[in-house]
C-alpha cells in the first residue's frame, strides 16, 4: 500500500512541475507556427466551414498567458508573415490597446492573402490594416 502512495505522489509531483513547462512549449509552438501563416482568415470558410489554422492558433495566444507581449513581438519581428501580424493587430485591437500605440505597425509596401467564405483574394497590409484598425476584426 506504501508504494502505491509513494507512486501516486511521484505522478502529482511530476505532473506539478511538467504542467507548466509542457504548456510554455506548446505555446512558443503556437507562436512559431502562427507567425509563419500565409494565409489571414476569420470565420469558418469553404464548403464544410472550417476555421482557419491560423484562426485556431490565434484565439489559443489571444486566450493565454501574455498574449499581449506576444502579439507585439509578432507585430516587430521581421521573420512574422504579413499574416501573422494582422492576427497579432487583432489581438491587441481585441485585447483593447490603444489605437495610437498600434499606429507604429502600419505597413503599406506589402500585400497579404485572405480567405473569405472560400474566396481567396491579395489585398494590401495598409487596407486590412485601416479596416482593423476603425471596424475591429
Amino acid at each position: 500500500m506504501a508504494v502505491s502512495k509513494i507512486n501516486v505522489l511521484f505522478i502529482l509531483f511530476f505532473l506539478a512541475f511538467c504542467g507548466p513547462i509542457c504548456a510554455a512549449k506548446s505555446n512558443n509552438d503556437d507562436v512559431k507556427e502562427l507567425s509563419e501563416v500565409t494565409v489571414f482568415s476569420l470565420g469558418n470558410n469553404g464548403f464544410v466551414g472550417k476555421m482557419s489554422r491560423g484562426e485556431v492558433l490565434y484565439n489559443k495566444i489571444l486566450h493565454g498567458a501574455d498574449s499581449e507581449l506576444i502579439f507585439r513581438r509578432l507585430l516587430e519581428s521581421d521573420l512574422s508573415t504579413p499574416e501573422a501580424k494582422i492576427y497579432a493587430l487583432c489581438g491587441l485591437v481585441k485585447k483593447k490597446v490603444s489605437k495610437s500605440s498600434l499606429i507604429m505597425y502600419k505597413n503599406s509596401e506589402v500585400n497579404l492573402s485572405v480567405l473569405k467564405g472560400d474566396v481567396l483574394r491579395k489585398f494590401s497590409y495598409q487596407e486590412i490594416y485601416e479596416n482593423i484598425i476603425d471596424n475591429g476584426c
